[in-house]
């Protein structure tokens, strides 16, 4: 059987922009608050879970696209989950771009094509 080596921007990934996000008010931080069991959690960021894997180890991991389109790998550290989304305290930041779609074949190291693909609207504050 051959396998095709991917190159260049042969391999196609689909991205989401981290943005921010606040729940229960508006505001312009560059980062998300959640709120927690009577707690506030500042200056994390709510990944979707489909971005989020885990390594051998067990540690949730995720595929980012960085300068000039090359993926990296990032070790995150988890505080929870919110819905379809985890709550991540540390390896992801507002603006960095995640690849939800196209994990299969994506490589730390590889060059790609990202699709921008638009957010999932927020969780309603009345739901929490």
């Amino acid at each position: 059987m051959e396998y095709r080596q991917l190159g260049g921007s042969d391999l196609r990934v689909s991205v989401l922009c981290l943005g921010t996000m606040t729940f229960g008010e508006q505001n312009s931080e560059q980062q998300a608050h959640a709120q927690l069991d009577k707690a506030v959690a500042r200056g994390v960021i709510l990944a979707p879970q489909q971005g989020v894997s885990r390594d051998a180890r067990g540690q949730p991991t995720a595929l980012v696209v960085g300068a000039d389109n090359v993926v990296e790998a990032r070790v995150l550290e988890v505080l929870q989950a919110r819905g379809a989304d985890w709550v991540v305290t540390k390896g992801l930041e507002a603006g960095d771009r995640l690849i939800v779609e196209g994990l299969q074949k994506a490589r730390p190291g590889a060059t790609v094509a990202p699709e921008e693909r638009a957010a999932a609207a927020p969780v309603a504050a009345a739901s929490r």
